[in-house]
């Protein structure tokens, strides 16, 4: 089962907890991202494809960002290796993993561009 809980003073609450059977029982608990941070991801990454003029799409952009993050792994076919970006969905990478990747991001647009953080985020507002 999968579900998604609150954190109330000392305790998660979830209505699924409620149908268990008592006993023990394994869970994972993982921060769920941010939707909004997510937007605010894609819009920077639009900002910095336009002022960088290097890529046709954000998805190439995306991709690119990705493998120079170190977000990325080697397979090898027929002889040949090839860099394959991870993903970075929701299901994938949890808030606190998103945020480290954020921040990366973020520092690499900005050096790109010759500006600060500061200045490549005030871009956006």
């Amino acid at each position: 089962m999968k579900t998604i809980a609150k954190k109330r003073y000392n305790a998660l609450i979830s209505q699924d907890f409620m149908s268990l059977e008592e006993g023990y029982y394994s869970v994972e608990v993982k921060r769920i991202r941010s939707l909004e941070q997510h937007r605010k991801f894609f819009a920077l990454v639009k900002v910095y494809m336009e002022a960088s003029g290097r890529f046709k799409t954000v998805e190439e952009c995306l991709q690119v960002l990705k493998i120079c993050l170190g977000y990325s792994h080697t397979v090898e076919y027929k002889g040949q290796k090839y860099i394959v970006p991870d993903s970075i969905s929701f299901e994938s990478m949890d808030q606190d993993k998103f945020n480290v990747f954020f921040d990366r991001a973020v520092e690499l647009f900005a050096a790109d561009l010759g500006v600060s953080k500061e200045t490549f985020l005030n871009e956006l507002e």
